[in-house]
């Protein structure tokens, strides 16, 4: 439990003048993290809501001091089965030496039983925000939420439907 302060000061700790004052973006990043999600639907012989684990992988590249480009791919895991999510996704910060990012994209889904009895897909608007706290000159903690909503679905087995899907946690980007 020693540990838990010190991660703290380090999460939290104010940034040096040099950190501070070098917000831009340019160039790629890469970002890898987890947290929790929560996935709603209709999933026959199943609850039609589910919490669980979830984990998140991004690269993408800064195409102006605004506004980033990435492919994600994110993936939530219940009791008795998983969501798979791959996205397109552009990002775009509202002030040019801040960290508050909106984010929107497309993202297509694939839902899966391990029982292999059902299973879904579908194409829908993802929309979320995050902040990156910068902990150095290439490296920040992103704290994140984002919600995808069912628009239309492309193919089902054994009448599950895909609904919303709320993710949050926490990555480590690299810049």
């Amino acid at each position: 439990m020693r540990v838990a302060p010190l991660l703290a000061v380090f999460i939290f700790a104010p940034l040096t003048d040099a950190v501070a004052q070098d917000q831009l973006r340019s160039g790629v990043w890469f970002g890898v993290g987890g947290g929790v999600g929560f996935l709603s639907g209709t999933f026959p012989q199943h609850d039609d809501q589910h919490i669980g684990a979830s984990f998140n992988i991004g690269v993408g590249s800064a195409i102006a001091s605004r506004l980033r480009v990435a492919g994600e791919l994110d993936a939530l895991f219940v009791g008795d089965g998983g969501l798979a999510t791959l996205a397109l996704v552009g990002s775009a910060y509202p002030s040019v030496r801040g960290n508050l990012f909106l984010k929107a994209g497309v993202s297509y889904r694939g839902l899966f039983f391990w029982c292999g009895e059902h299973s879904a897909q579908d194409v829908a608007p993802l929309v979320g925000l995050g902040y990156d706290l910068r902990r150095g000159d290439t490296f920040s903690l992103t704290p994140f939420v984002q919600v995808v909503v069912r628009v239309h679905e492309l193919d089902s087995l054994g009448g599950a439907e895909l609904g919303t899907v709320i993710h949050g946690g926490l990555s480590v980007t690299w810049h």
